[in-house]
């Protein structure tokens, strides 16, 4: 054999064995890219869709249970499958303000209506292998947590999600959602 043909043989075979290796190194390497991601922006069947809020306690420090909106709060919450979510909570019964602008309010009105609400919307993203979902806001009536993660440790019991808060403040809170269908 010529040193000519062995290296046109050699070189045409180094060619497919680079060839059929291109594809397989890409698909590796986009696998673990699309699963690194994915992890990132995971979502859920279970929590995608519009809940109701059951119940919203509170539980102190020193062991007092509480009800920051009350014993009967009504809020909403949803979770889409791009990974957008959004809350509100309101105690009902808050009086209407004297004006009808909102932002002629007096602080009469302003502070029971303040400290009734809480309202944000941002991303969200299920952790891994954890019970934990993490709410990362956009946007926030108490503006300390704009731009903050706001960490969720959920449950899904009876057709219910529970979701439960580490302290905030003196305080451990735990909202029951029902799914609305």
């Amino acid at each position: 054999m010529t040193t000519l043909f062995r290296t046109t043989i050699v070189s045409s075979f180094s060619k497919v064995l680079f060839m059929k290796r291109v594809p397989l190194v890409l698909t590796v390497i986009l696998t673990g890219f699309i699963s690194f991601h994915n992890k990132e922006k995971s979502t859920s069947p279970d929590f995608i869709g519009m809940w109701t809020l059951l119940k919203c306690v509170a539980y102190q420090a020193d062991g007092a249970l509480i009800y920051p909106y009350g014993e009967h709060p009504v809020g909403q919450l949803l979770y889409d499958r791009k990974g957008n979510m959004m809350v509100e909570i309101m105690k009902p019964g808050i009086k209407k303000f004297v004006q009808s602008n909102l932002i002629e309010g007096v602080a009469d009105e302003v502070l029971p209506a303040y400290y009734g609400f809480i309202g944000y919307y941002g991303s969200y993203k299920i952790v891994p292998d954890s019970n934990l979902v993490i709410h990362h806001i956009k946007a926030c009536s108490f503006p300390n947590w704009v731009n903050e993660n706001q960490r969720r440790y959920y449950e899904f019991r009876n057709d219910q999600l529970i979701l439960k808060t580490s302290l905030i403040g003196s305080a451990r809170y735990e909202l029951t959602w029902q799914k609305i269908e």
